[in-house]
C-alpha cells in the first residue's frame, strides 16, 4: 500500500530491499527460485515477505536505498531538506550518518562496485562518500572521499562510468563536467576536470537548459568516452572526443514519460 521509490539486490539475488518514500521504511523480501504451484500454474521463483525496518527513517521522504552486495548492511537518503545519508545493519541498527552540509539533495547514485556514493545536490560542489567495508564485508566507515569543484551553480544529476574511474556532473549553469576521479584521494589529491561542455554550443542539447530532471549516464568504449542524457523520453549520445551529439533515441520509453535512471551491461563481450 506504499510507493516504493528503490529497490535493491543483494549479489546473490536471493534477498531484495524495496524503499518506501512513506513511510520512509524498507521492507526485505527472499528469493527462492524452486519450482512452485499455485492454482495450477507453475512457478519457477518465488518471492516471500521476511521483515521491515522502522518507520521515519529520515525527516522527509526517503527517495534512495542502497542495499550492500553482500547483504550486511544498507544505506538511504531524502532528495529534500533532510541532506543525513544514513547506513543500517538489516536488524536495524545505525552504523553510521554523514551529512552533506547541503540545503537539499537532488540525487544520490552508487557507482557499480558500491564503495562511493555521489551526491548531486542545491550547491555547485559534487560530494563523494566512500563505504568503506570490513574484510567480512561489514561496514567500517562512512564519510567524505572527496569533491568535485568547477561549477558554478547547483548540480542536477550525476553518474560515474562502469569502472568507477570516471564521474560525468550537470548543472545549472548549463555545463556538463567530464571528471577523472581515479586519484589518491587519501592524499589529498584533487579529482581532475577532464572536459567541459557548454549546452548552449549544441543545438539538440539547447532542451536541457531549463530541464531539471535530466539523467547522466556515462560509459568508456575504446578510448572515446560516451555521456547519455535524457530528456523526457528521449536519450542523447554525446561523444566528448567528438565533442557532439552521435545519436539520439526517441521516445525510448512510452511518448510524454520520463526516464529516472540509465545503467549499462556487457552483452557478448561489448556495452
Amino acid at each position: 500500500f506504499h510507493q516504493p521509490t528503490s529497490i535493491s539486490l543483494k549479489h546473490d539475488k536471493k534477498l531484495v530491499a524495496v524503499g518506501m518514500a512513506e513511510p520512509r521504511m524498507v521492507e526485505f523480501y527472499s528469493i527462492d527460485e524452486k519450482t512452485t504451484y499455485e492454482d495450477g500454474v507453475k512457478t519457477k521463483v518465488s518471492v516471500s515477505f521476511l521483515k521491515k525496518s522502522d518507520e521515519r527513517l529520515h525527516k522527509t521522504n526517503m527517495k534512495h536505498m542502497f542495499l550492500d552486495f553482500e547483504g550486511k548492511f544498507y544505506v538511504t537518503g531524502s532528495d529534500e531538506e533532510d541532506t543525513t545519508i544514513k547506513a543500517w545493519s538489516l536488524s536495524g541498527e545505525n552504523l553510521a550518518s554523514f551529512s552533506t552540509s547541503q540545503l537539499k539533495n537532488h540525487h544520490i547514485l552508487r557507482s557499480e562496485d558500491g564503495r562511493f556514493l555521489a551526491v548531486a545536490a542545491w550547491t555547485s560542489d559534487v560530494m563523494i562518500v566512500e563505504l568503506k567495508t570490513n574484510k567480512d564485508g561489514s561496514l567500517k566507515s562512512l564519510g567524505k572521499a572527496m569533491a568535485l569543484k568547477g561549477h558554478r551553480k547547483g548540480i542536477i544529476d550525476v553518474n560515474f562510468n562502469p569502472t568507477n574511474d570516471k564521474v560525468v556532473t550537470l548543472s545549472k549553469d548549463q555545463t556538463i563536467k567530464l571528471w577523472n576521479i581515479d586519484v589518491r584521494y587519501e592524499m589529498s589529491e584533487d579529482p581532475k576536470c577532464l572536459e567541459t561542455i557548454n549546452i548552449n554550443d549544441h543545438e539538440e542539447l539547447k532542451v536541457l537548459i531549463d530541464a531539471t530532471a535530466t539523467r547522466l549516464g556515462l560509459l568508456s568504449v575504446n578510448s572515446r568516452d560516451l555521456i547519455l542524457m535524457t530528456h523526457h523520453s528521449n536519450i542523447f549520445i554525446f561523444d566528448v572526443q567528438k565533442n557532439k551529439v552521435i545519436d539520439t533515441i526517441v521516445n525510448a520509453h512510452s511518448e510524454g514519460s520520463q526516464i529516472y535512471k540509465l545503467a549499462f551491461k556487457e552483452h557478448k563481450g561489448k556495452p
